[in-house]
């Protein structure tokens, strides 16, 4: 089974991947590493963490795609954790895993950027973190954040518009609380 964990930064995909991959003893990918590695050593593919999110998708896709490819080829289950996953991608990805696959989306649509701030803030001073958005200015804070709310709106209307609940699902990290969440989207999983 292939499970490709989409969605925003900050919502939780990278806890939820690490969780999965444990409890079914598989093989965890995180994309960012990925596009790190490219950006240091293959700048030539043109693989950037800046870039913006559609060209982000689409340099990545050939990427995942070889990926998953390899995985197919040794009948190994595998996790892709990234925000780089396209929905628009799903039949590739369908065909690609012969129907073995499940997509994971996680967002916070129903957030104001104060209020994602400030959880943002919380959880990093609870659990002693570092986190690249604490380092930013306020401003800039709100800007980011208000991005990613937009995006998760936009990601659940894709994931409603593809209508495939035994396939693709959307949790909303903050709708009741980050622990159910991570709960139901192992339940999705298992």
């Amino acid at each position: 089974m292939f499970y490709l964990v989409a969605g925003v930064p900050r919502s939780g995909k990278s806890i939820f991947s690490k969780v999965l991959a444990q409890k079914l003893g598989i093989t965890r990918i995180d994309f960012d590493d990925i596009t790190m590695l490219f950006q240091e050593f293959i700048p030539e593919y043109g693989l950037f963490m800046t870039m913006n999110q559609s060209d982000r998708e689409r340099k990545a896709l050939p990427v995942v795609a070889s990926l998953i490819q390899r995985y197919v080829e040794t009948t190994q289950d595998l996790i892709i954790e990234g925000d780089n996953i396209s929905l628009k991608d799903y039949i590739f990805y369908e065909k690609l895993t012969q129907g073995n696959l499940k997509i994971l989306v996680f967002g916070y649509e129903n957030l104001i950027p104060e209020e994602k701030i400030k959880i943002n803030s919380e959880a990093v001073k609870q659990k002693n973190l570092n986190c690249w958005f604490e380092n930013l200015e306020y401003s800039e804070k709100i800007r980011i954040a208000r991005e990613f709310i937009d995006r998760s709106k936009e990601l659940l209307k894709q994931v409603n518009q593809l209508n495939l609940p035994k396939k693709i699902q959307y949790f909303n990290t903050h709708q009741n609380n980050f622990e159910e969440e991570i709960k139901k989207a192992l339940s999705f999983c298992l």
